[in-house]
């Protein structure tokens, strides 16, 4: 099993990523939060975002879940035209839209 850091960044500090993390077991991993840069952190570390099965949002706050809509669409459109095939299903509290 393995923990992996995309993004520890606050909403405030531009220097880092916005807070993003995985738990992995071999092709199997649970992503919990997608703050902005989040499908860029988990490319530029070459692993492969096809792995997520879920999405889990702490709070309705942009660092924990503005990443959404890109991580969406770099899945859908895939790496070399292979679009993600799988259902990735989203978890978030109450008020997220």
């Amino acid at each position: 099993m393995e923990i992996k850091f995309f993004g520890t960044g606050s909403g405030f500090n531009y220097k880092r990523a916005n807070t993003s993390f995985w738990v992995r077991d071999g092709d199997y991993a649970l992503l919990f939060d997608c703050g902005e840069r989040t499908y860029h952190q988990i490319r530029k570390a070459e692993d492969d975002p096809n792995i997520i099965k879920d999405v889990f949002i702490s709070h309705n706050h942009p660092d924990h879940s503005a990443g959404i809509p890109s991580l969406l669409l770099g899945l859908q459109i895939g790496r070399h035209g292979n679009p993600r095939k799988s259902p990735l299903t989203i978890h978030g509290p109450q008020d997220i839209d």
